[in-house]
């Protein structure tokens, strides 16, 4: 969804580990070529392809949010410590070989993610709500505030979240409408 001025295809595939992938992928997003990515937005939008940033997954990689899942009490009642630790491992795991400068390119990158999305949103491109990671109905509170930062209502988030995703998924039928 973005072309980097830094990292090429080719270069974005040239990893032996996870944490290796992910760190390219932090350079790449912070080193966003904004003239080619309009294109690509562009491309998206004619194509009435809907985004979903899925952000609260890259901000917890580097701290954001870990205080505010471990502060919420549906983390604690609903997992057990075994889960919660395991959670916490695969973390590590994900981040394995970051160094300081990794770290610094993935919080660079957070920040070009929120503005892709505010970018794509005033281009007329249809933002949805969601996570992509355990525990993702606790943060989903997160990732809606982050839809909030990039400048939509409140009603323009809680509409992502339900009735826009249950359009995208081909579902709007049946579900994702607020009764009274």
């Amino acid at each position: 969804v973005y072309a980097s001025g830094q990292c090429s295809p080719e270069d974005l595939l040239k990893y032996e580990s996870i944490p290796e992938r992910l760190s390219l992928a932090s350079r790449a997003w912070a080193s966003i070529d904004w003239d080619t990515t309009k294109s690509i937005m562009e491309t998206m939008i004619e194509c009435k392809v809907s985004y979903c940033g899925m952000h609260v997954i890259t901000q917890f990689q580097v701290g954001l949010g870990v205080r505010e899942l471990e502060a919420d009490t549906d983390f604690e009642n609903f997992f057990g410590q075994p889960e919660r630790q395991t959670f916490r491992e695969f973390n590590r795991r994900l981040q394995g070989s970051w160094n300081n400068e990794d770290l610094y390119y993935a919080q660079v990158a957070n920040d070009k993610r929120l503005e892709w999305l505010r970018r794509f949103r005033e281009m007329g491109g249809v933002l949805l709500a969601g996570t992509d990671m355990q525990f993702g109905g606790i943060m989903l509170h997160r990732e809606l505030r982050n839809l909030e930062s990039i400048g939509m209502s409140r009603l323009e988030v809680i509409t992502s979240a339900t009735g826009g995703c249950a359009k995208a998924l081909h579902v709007e039928k049946h579900f994702g409408k607020l009764h009274n």
